[in-house]
C-alpha cells in the first residue's frame, strides 16, 4: 500500500517517515485500528522522494528507509534494470534517472545529447551495443532475431552455435532497405571480422529515444 500524506510538505522526508511510522501504530491500535496485527499486518517499509511514476510497477525515486539522510536510487520496470537491452540503453537511462531524482534536468538533457552525438560519431564501444536474449526454443510464430542468428551460426560454424538455455548476444547491423530486423542481428566477432556496419538509427530510436 502506497500512501501520500497531504499535510507533509514536498521534500520533507523526515516528516514523511515519522508520519508513516505513526500510521503503522494507529492502524493496529486496539481501540481505533482497522487491523488486529495478527491476520493482517501493515508495516512501514520505505519512503520515496521525489517519486516519478509512469504507470503501475514502472517508477523511479530516491528510496529512504528510516534515516532521512540516507537513500538509494530505486528503479522499477525500466530498461535500466532489465537484461534485454544493451548497456548503452541501461547505463544512459540509469544516469538520466540519477540526474532527474536530483532535479538536475539540464544535466539530464546534456547527457542525452552527448550520448547521441557519440553514437552517430561511432564513438560507442561495440560491447555497449550488445543485446542478448535467452535461446529458449528453436522456432516462434514470428521469427525472432536471436533464433535466426543461431540458425546462421549453425550453418557457418556449428561448433560455436549457442545451445538451448543459453543467452544469445548480438548487435543490430545495417543490411540495406527491405531486410527485416529479425535478419539483422549478428555476433560481435562476425561484425568485426567482416567490418559490417552497425545500424546506428536503430540504436538511437529503440535503445535511446523510446526508452528515455
Amino acid at each position: 500500500v502506497m500512501v501520500k500524506f497531504p499535510d507533509v510538505k514536498p521534500g520533507d522526508v523526515a516528516s514523511a517517515i515519522k508520519k508513516a511510522q505513526e500510521a503503522e501504530r494507529l492502524v493496529h491500535d486496539p481501540d481505533i485500528g482497522i487491523f488486529d496485527g495478527k491476520v493482517v499486518i501493515l508495516e512501514y517499509e520505505k519512503t520515496f522522494c521525489p517519486f516519478f511514476i509512469q504507470q503501475k510497477k514502472r517508477y523511479f525515486s530516491k528510496k529512504y528507509e528510516f534515516d532521512p539522510e540516507k537513500f538509494v536510487v530505486s528503479v522499477s520496470g525500466f530498461q535500466a534494470v532489465r537484461r534485454d537491452n544493451c548497456l548503452l540503453c541501461s547505463e544512459t537511462q540509469r544516469d538520466f534517472i540519477g540526474h532527474l531524482v536530483e532535479m538536475r534536468t539540464k544535466d539530464a538533457l546534456t547527457l542525452v545529447v552527448d550520448t547521441v552525438r557519440k553514437l552517430f560519431r561511432n564513438e560507442i564501444d561495440i560491447n555497449r551495443l550488445i543485446i542478448s536474449k535467452k535461446f529458449s526454443k528453436e522456432s516462434y510464430d514470428v521469427p525472432q532475431i536471436h533464433v535466426e542468428l543461431v540458425k546462421r551460426i549453425q550453418k557457418r560454424e556449428p561448433a560455436l552455435a549457442p545451445q538451448l538455455g543459453e543467452r544469445v548476444p548480438y548487435v543490430i547491423i545495417h543490411r540495406g532497405p527491405g531486410v527485416p530486423l529479425n535478419q539483422r542481428g549478428e555476433s560481435v566477432a562476425f561484425i568485426q571480422k567482416f567490418n559490417l556496419p552497425i545500424d546506428l538509427e536503430y540504436y538511437y530510436t529503440k535503445q535511446l529515444f523510446e526508452p528515455l
